[in-house]
């Protein structure tokens, strides 16, 4: 044994925490009907509009939508906010963006078929390359308005219809009258 690892070997008790250490670190805990409430609404964080706060988010969308000259004069605004993001510049679209952690995600992938599958990989990991090497893909390779269709949200709000659908029959009580 050399002397550097007679050194570390003497530091090392000292050093680390012994198994006493973690004992006395304090410890959180949470009342298991708030565990419970937060598992049950963990499967709606999908996307704002099916969050538990519905009630107190405000969507000027339907609102825009009704009144053609304020979507026509809101269309520039959204085209220059679609650009600023910069999604597209990095190959990927709109649907690529939802976080796969998501119960509703997880099922609407698993559903897709294999090849878009495989083009949303392919286009995720090239974005993740361009993000490392601090660049934008070239302009021809650019996302469109005509490609960046949605292929992932029609499936996503179909398996939110569905477990909607579970969670009512789940809660559902059975009363049984009396003879």
């Amino acid at each position: 044994m050399t002397s550097h690892e007679t050194e570390l070997t003497e530091k090392q008790p000292r050093d680390l925490p012994n198994s006493n250490f973690c004992r006395n670190l304090p410890i959180h805990r949470r009342d298991p009907d708030d565990i419970a409430q937060h598992a049950h609404h963990d499967h709606n964080r999908l996307h704002p509009s099916t969050h538990e706060d519905d009630d107190k988010m405000v969507s000027l969308a339907p609102f825009i939508v009704k009144r053609p000259w304020l979507h026509k004069l809101m269309m520039p605004i959204s085209k220059w906010y679609v650009n600023a993001a910069g999604y597209r510049k990095m190959g990927l679209r709109y649907d690529d963006l939802y976080e796969e952690e998501r119960e509703a995600v997880q099922i609407a992938l698993n559903r897709l078929s294999p090849k878009e599958a495989y083009e949303r990989v392919y286009r995720i990991r090239r974005a993740a390359q361009c993000s490392y090497q601090h660049k934008l893909l070239p302009k021809n390779e650019w996302i469109n308005d005509q490609t960046d269709v949605p292929y992932l949200a029609p499936i996503i709000k179909q398996v939110e219809a569905e477990l909607a659908e579970k969670d009512a029959l789940d809660a559902a009580t059975v009363i049984r009258k009396a003879h």
